[in-house]
């Protein structure tokens, strides 16, 4: 019943979001108001879910006027004047319309319900690319973790470095994986990713392609597949990826075959859209400065958080209670130099690119905002960051996209260890915790956060799982937590090795260790509902 509740809240939301596609040109149309529009915000749950709704109670958040759904009765007479709808926004009010009349759009314009028409898309656009993948600097290595290293080494494989630098990998052992947080994914596509041999599909909740108008994620560019597996694959010993355990809504916003403002309208959908639903983290590796069409273009001035559409409405849904985590743009090398739209926002996360050794890659964006904020707050591994591709072939990427999904990840780990705390409040303790909080610049932020230090140092650490608190050792005997059905158990030394491995079963509560040698081992233990990790230690 839920998901088809969930259904008919989408579907109410897509007849008025996307109507048609057209090849002609595109005009974003701002409306004045919203009277005649068939919704009430005495009745929310005609238009966003229950996952919603619970959440802005949760944080104490209202749902007013803005996110109503836009008047039918307007869209109406702007379809009447002989154009499409190609997508609206219900937060800034506006519907992106589709002619290849122009007398259409100056019949719009004297509507007296539009207050402003602009074009957001030639029809000639041209095309671009959007990523390249590039090959990996030298290894990163910390004494930062505060377990067995070389055994975490040897379970997070080709992963370990962008982890570990995060200190990561002491939350997941800590049983933390993101289980429970919501995280979508706004990018330009994620062909086959119902195939790659490392994700969970299961963990896939839903998509839609804004471009396309239609529920999918097939087609488009496989960028989205890369920056998804950075997050939530999952196999021992090869790569494990920052919240394997969230689940996950697969939007597509990018054209990837040109680069023109109604990118950013579609951006704007993608994240109303995972408002209604209940996300509680965007994931967004895209970012706009200069457009085919110039008369798009930025300038360095407009980096105020209040200047660009899209800026604008990740503000807006930073208000509404969602952690917006934005790639800060790979322009630092570029006459642009700076970060790109929407990363000026205020209330939201952007991050920037480092090294393996933790210095500054030369193509990461740079502060500050215009209004002096400091741009990026965090800064991740993005340069030669490993990823999966949907052949299960582990390829080395450069670029802030991928930098982001990592911190997005770990803030879903985190947030699993604290659902009260609102989005802003997890922003303020992670950056508090970054390596230069207290001394941030314009090419680092306040730097590279401890994602460990912000879990032990919280006011409460009371969120152990349960499970893990029933696996531990006597004497010489390992006893296990109750089981529903099998499960894989390994034990790691502190060298890296592999010292056992077994299938322990529903009947069994002990596992005898007796032929290990005395010191600190690591245990993983995994069904296929459950993951349980550990540190013991044998006297």
């Amino acid at each position: 019943m839920k998901k088809r509740i969930l259904l008919l809240v989408l579907l109410s939301y897509i007849s008025l979001s996307i109507v048609g596609n057209s090849t002609g040109d595109m005009y974003r149309v701002w409306l004045s108001d919203k009277k005649g529009s068939e919704y009430t915000i005495q009745q929310p749950e005609k238009f966003l879910s229950q996952r919603c709704l619970d959440k802005r109670a949760r944080y104490n958040i209202d749902v007013d006027a803005s996110d109503l759904p836009l008047s039918a009765d307007y869209i109406e007479q702007l379809k009447s004047k002989g154009c499409s709808i190609v997508v609206t926004s219900r937060w800034m009010n506006t519907a992106v319309v589709s002619t290849t009349d122009s007398m259409v759009i100056v019949s719009i314009s004297k509507l007296p319900f539009v207050t402003k028409v602009e074009r957001v898309k030639s029809a000639s656009a041209r095309s671009v690319a959007i990523v390249t993948p590039m090959p990996a600097d030298g290894l990163y290595s910390s004494n930062a973790a505060p377990c067995a290293t070389a055994a975490h080494s040897a379970f997070y494989g080709d992963s370990w470095q962008q982890i570990q630098m995060l200190n990561l990998d002491s939350l997941h052992l800590e049983g933390y994986y993101g289980e429970g947080v919501m995280i979508a994914v706004l990018d330009a596509g994620f062909p086959k990713i119902d195939v790659h041999p490392y994700i969970n599909n299961s963990r896939i909740k839903g998509a839609y392609n804004f471009p396309q108008g239609r529920f999918s994620y097939s087609g488009g560019n496989n960028h989205g597949s890369s920056v998804l597996s950075c997050m939530a694959s999952y196999i021992p010993g090869r790569y494990i990826g920052a919240a394997p355990e969230a689940d996950y809504w697969l939007i597509v916003t990018e054209d990837y075959t040109c680069e023109v403002a109604v990118e950013e309208d579609y951006w704007a959908a993608g994240v109303e859209m995972a408002d209604s639903i209940g996300v509680d983290i965007i994931n967004s590796s895209l970012g706009y400065n200069t457009y085919d069409n110039p008369e798009n273009d930025y300038t360095h001035d407009d980096l105020d958080g209040k200047t660009a559409f899209c800026s604008r409405v990740a503000t807006l849904a930073a208000q509404k209670g969602l952690l917006v985590v934005s790639a800060a743009g790979n322009e630092y090398s570029t006459d642009w130099q700076k970060i790109n739209v929407p990363s000026d926002a205020v209330g939201i996360m952007t991050v920037g690119s480092v090294n393996s050794d933790s210095t500054h890659s030369i193509f990461s964006s740079c502060g500050y905002t215009v209004d002096g904020r400091v741009k990026p707050e965090v800064m991740a591994m993005g340069k030669g960051t490993r990823v999966i591709d949907h052949n299960g072939e582990i390829q080395y990427i450069n670029g802030t996209s991928f930098s982001t999904p990592l911190i997005s990840g770990a803030m879903a780990c985190l947030w699993q260890t604290h659902p009260e705390w609102t989005a802003q409040e997890l922003i303020d303790r992670v950056v508090k915790s970054a390596s230069q909080y207290n001394r941030p610049d314009e090419l680092y932020g306040y730097g590279i956060p401890n994602f460990y230090s912000v879990y032990r140092n919280s006011a409460s650490v009371g969120h152990i799982n349960a499970s893990r608190q029933q696996l531990y050792v006597s004497g010489r005997m390992l006893y296990l937590p109750s089981l529903d059905e099998p499960a894989t158990l390994a034990v790691y030394d502190t060298a890296g090795r592999m010292v056992m491995k077994t299938t322990v079963n529903p009947q069994d509560n002990t596992l005898n260790m007796q032929h290990l040698d005395r010191g600190i081992y690591i245990v993983y233990m995994q069904s296929r509902s459950e993951r349980v990790a550990c540190k013991v230690s044998i006297e």
